[in-house]
This record gives structure tokens, sequence and C-alpha cells, in this order.
């Protein structure tokens, strides 16, 4: 079996084993030779979409598999854009960790602490 094959809107098995979160199966593709940053047609690559979702174990898989922080999707966000949407906080720092850079910004100059405090995923400490 080719772990690249793609069908609707070019996602590979391995854009779906991270979208419902089956780090097992993502290791297994891995091994077998799944470009780990294949886009779909909307630019997202299967970190984009275990980041938004809030797999964790997904996003580690994919991040030991070398999937790239950097890669921004057509509405040019990257995978912490979309984890910070979300109010993921667990794959934030994950992806943090692994060298994401807090400051990037899309074509409308937000970074991902914009993202996440006009989804009112923000809380001021006072």
């Amino acid at each position: 079996m080719d772990p690249n094959i793609t069908g609707p809107k070019d996602q590979t098995p391995l854009h779906l084993s991270a979208l419902y979160n089956q780090p097992t199966l993502m290791a297994l593709l891995l091994r077998k030779g799944a470009q780990v940053d294949a886009v779909t047609q909307d630019g997202l690559t299967a970190l984009h979409l275990a980041s938004q979702c809030g797999h964790t174990e997904a996003v580690a898989q994919l991040l030991e598999g070398k999937a790239d922080v950097h890669a921004w999707d057509r509405q040019s966000r990257t995978a912490l854009h979309c984890a910070a949407a979300q109010g993921e906080a667990g794959v934030i720092k994950l992806l943090l960790y692994a060298g994401a850079d807090a400051n990037a910004a899309t074509k409308e100059k937000k970074t991902p602490l914009h993202l996440a405090a006009t989804a009112g995923l923000i809380f001021l400490n006072i």
C-alpha cells in the first residue's frame, strides 16, 4: 500500500490518522514512508489537523517524525495558530517546545496570541 495515496481534498492516510488521533497508525505510516509534511488542497499538514483538534499524542508523534512546525497553510496559519485558536494548551506547549514561532503572523497580521484572545481563550489573573 502506498502511504502517500491521496483521497478527497488531497488528504493522505497520515492526515486522516492525525485528524482522528491514531498515533499508533501514524507511527506505522511514517515508518512506511508517509510524507510527514504532505499538504491537503487547503495547505494543511497532518500537524495542522492534529493541533487544531488538540490531539497531543498525535502532535507528539508528528514532531518525532520531524514535522515542520513552521509550515503555513493557505490561510497563512501555522500549527501553533490552529492550536491557539482552539485553546489547546497541551498542544501549544508541545509546539513551542519544538521551536514553533509564537510571533509568526498571518497575512492579516494575527499572531497565535491574537487568535487565542479573539476566541476568548485568554484569561487574566489580576
